[in-house]
């Protein structure tokens, strides 16, 4: 006898994975966009001349992202445990954005 499958569309399970999801994929294209325009952020942002050493300024400053990642799981899980993951996942969502905003408005 098969069991019947819970399909409440509002479920907490869904729900989660549901957010998760998003800020994952929010959290990843925003690092995929970074590294397609790495080329054009190395001519635009340092100094001309030394185009290697610019490229690799730029993906220093894309692994430092990753490196922060961690840190930002410390500080942030916890507020997540306090203040509810949906809220404290939709601000990183938009401080993720905002960062993002403020380098297509830096002057080069």
């Amino acid at each position: 006898m098969a069991t019947k499958r819970d399909t409440r569309v509002n479920s907490p399970v869904r729900k989660a994975v549901t957010g998760a999801s998003i800020g994952n994929a929010v959290e990843w294209f925003d690092f995929a966009i970074y590294g397609f325009l790495a080329t054009y952020i190395a001519a635009n942002f340092f100094p001309a001349g030394n185009e290697t050493a610019a490229l690799l300024n730029t993906f220093a400053i894309f692994a430092a992202a990753f490196f922060m990642r961690p840190l930002g799981g410390f500080v942030f899980g916890p507020l997540g445990d306090r203040l509810g993951r949906q809220r404290v996942l939709a601000v990183v969502i938009l401080l993720m954005s905002a960062a993002t905003l403020g380098i297509g408005l830096l002057p080069t």
